[in-house]
């Protein structure tokens, strides 16, 4: 049964205080705006202000903002995880089948997802590039240890793993991996709880169903050469025809928010779901509808992308829904309540 959206919401946006030149909206070589894919936050400083690290699809890097009551304030230092191909990376490439394989380039990273001993959690996209060619750097699971409870510190330890590639082949979406971009399996968001691994998928929608594949932290990282042998447990997610999700984000409460929106350009509404622990889809229920006429530079309506939970107080959450399709992905902060 699906529950009726609470009374309490409200949002408000979110400013961009950076003058650094090195902000993170600077039109790639194809001229499009950059949004944001991914985002998460450590715990607040002394100061009250927060280092989150935010992902971008077409990067080989994550970069480090600062929280604030201003604002976010974007810096100059940098994560990079696909610089080259790592030398060490758990478990086998599992090439999809198309006709060429692209270069190790960008990491195109779509979730970030940060545990209370604050790991660093990141995951790419698992599905075909723009030009539907296969290229492995944007397969690939990969997490560290930030420096502190509230820093990322500087040149961190990355592991990688393959393994992804196999809970896939593994899940109820098997037959859609190494199929074309916007058919075949597509990564949009993680949110990992203890030993437990959450993988959102945009694509593919199966009727109405959206997928969640649930698997195991140790089994992904394990290491060797094998395959993924952790288990894998699909949670099919009934959101409604051409509606996959955007994002996952992990409660302190063990529950989960969803973000789901169009698995392409369709005029489909963008929402949060909340899913209370033990995760099941019969228990979600609808908490907000996410309202945006924003549009980027290039004209194009912004897509609700990345979701940040920045504080739960009981059953009250604040959240931070960045965008893709406008620069500096036009943050904007909600609030409402799980009940």
């Amino acid at each position: 049964m699906v529950s009726p959206k609470p009374k309490l919401y409200r949002f408000t946006k979110v400013p961009i205080i950076s003058t650094t030149p090195d902000k993170y909206d600077a039109p790639g070589s194809d001229g499009k705006p950059r949004g944001l894919s991914g985002m998460g936050c450590l715990d607040r400083t002394a100061d009250g202000n927060r280092q989150c690290l935010v992902i971008i699809d077409d990067e080989t890097f994550g970069q480090v903002v600062t929280l604030k009551k201003e604002g976010l304030e974007i810096t100059t230092s940098k994560v990079f995880y696909t610089e080259q191909e790592p030398s060490k990376i758990v478990g086998t490439k599992k090439p999809a089948p198309c006709a060429k394989t692209d270069d190790f380039e960008e990491f195109d990273g779509e979730g970030i997802s940060i545990t209370k001993d604050h790991s660093v959690y990141a995951v790419g996209s698992h599905s075909y590039s723009s030009k539907n060619k296969y290229k492995p750097s944007s397969y690939l699971l990969a997490r560290f240890k930030a420096a502190s409870a509230s820093s990322f510190g500087t040149d961190p330890t990355i592991e990688y793993s393959w393994r992804v590639a196999d809970v896939l082949a593994q899940s109820p979406v098997k037959d859609f991996y190494g199929k074309p971009k916007k058919v075949g399996t597509n990564i949009e968001g993680i949110a990992v709880i203890g030993d437990d691994v959450y993988l959102g998928l945009r694509t593919p929608v199966v009727g109405k169903e959206s997928y969640i594949l649930k698997a195991s932290a140790n089994a992904l990282f394990k290491p060797g050469p094998d395959a993924y042998d952790g288990g894998v447990k699909p949670i099919p997610l009934p959101l409604g025809e051409d509606t996959g999700i955007r994002d996952l984000a992990a409660l302190a409460n063990r529950g989960l928010l969803v973000l789901s929106g169009p698995t392409d350009e369709q005029k489909v509404e963008y929402k949060i779901w909340y899913l209370p622990s033990p995760i099941d889809p019969a228990t979600r229920s609808e908490r907000v509808t996410v309202k945006t006429n924003l549009t980027g530079d290039d004209g194009k309506i912004a897509k609700a992308e990345s979701l940040t939970v920045l504080e739960q107080n009981g059953d009250n959450v604040v959240v931070l829904i960045n965008y893709d399709n406008i620069n500096e992905g036009a943050p904007t902060r909600h609030e409402f309540t799980l009940k």
